[in-house]
């Protein structure tokens, strides 16, 4: 089942924790609703990848299967007034909502179609997983031939939440599997070791 805006508005407490979000508060997010999305707004604290010469960035050694993704091919950056992307750029942005996703909600995100009609998209890894509880990571990318200029606080994604018949078993976060992106505080970059538990 798909929340429409009063059932949203009804349960924003549970799934926004205004106190550890970054400039968000009860009554804008009241405005953040819409008839069944909610929206999110980005940070001005976000990564760009650093220009590195090498033919693979991520991947896995022949020799033992590690991960040789490395934190040093991105750059920490923080914009007061906006996030400029030129045509092909790629970030990581957050979100300045912190999410706390309850049990029996899990949500999806779309681009908010004023930024995806100026061919800005919101690429992969739109799942929030019921129980997650942090700040959501987003994978920007500019897919068109101008410049965008992207103001911080800006409703850039809309999540789209659906409530789940039953409680999982197994919610993210729970000490009965590995959740490695729960209580994110800002940008995650892949933290993936190859293994799924």
């Amino acid at each position: 089942m798909i929340l429409t805006d009063s059932q949203l508005i009804n349960e924003l407490e549970k799934m926004i924790d205004v106190n550890k979000s970054e400039g968000v508060t009860a009554e804008a997010l009241l405005s953040q609703v819409n008839p069944n999305t909610i929206d999110l707004t980005i940070s001005g604290r976000y990564k760009r990848p650093n220009n590195i010469n090498k033919s693979v960035v991520y991947g896995f050694t022949c020799e033992k299967e590690r991960m040789i993704y490395d934190l040093t091919y991105w750059k920490d950056c923080f914009a007061e007034d906006f996030i400029l992307m030129k045509p092909g750029d790629i970030i990581l942005g957050a979100s300045r909502e912190y999410l706390t996703m309850p049990d029996n909600i899990c949500g999806q995100l779309f681009t908010k179609s004023s930024f995806g009609r100026m061919f800005l998209n919101h690429m992969m890894a739109g799942v929030i997983d019921a129980g997650f509880h942090g700040v959501v990571t987003y994978e920007l990318k500019n897919e068109g031939v101008h410049t965008v200029r992207i103001p911080v606080g800006a409703r850039v994604v809309q999540m789209m939440c659906f409530g789940l018949t039953i409680a999982p078993d197994r919610p993210y976060g729970s000490a009965t599997r590995h959740s490695r992106y729960q209580m994110a505080q800002l940008v995650e970059t892949s933290k993936w070791d190859g293994v799924e538990r």
